[in-house]
């Protein structure tokens, strides 16, 4: 889990649960869905906006960045 709570950028670290969602979805790709972000709705005035994929902005879009450490 990560607080979103203003503008920039966010980046959620690595777990062995997302290395094998990715390593899933490379070997199976018909069946990559991707991820959900959920927010605590009960709250008011708390929606948060995220781009997607297809954002006109390209800065905007989300980018998954993958480091290889040895």
């Amino acid at each position: 889990s990560k607080p979103v709570d203003g503008l920039g950028g966010y980046v959620w670290g690595s777990t062995d649960q997302m290395v094998a969602d990715v390593q899933f979805w490379l070997d199976n790709q018909s069946q990559d869905f991707g991820w959900i972000i959920v927010g605590e709705e009960g709250q008011g005035r708390s929606a948060k906006r995220f781009a997607s994929r297809e954002h006109a902005t390209a800065g905007s879009r989300p980018r998954l960045t993958i480091n290889y450490t040895q």
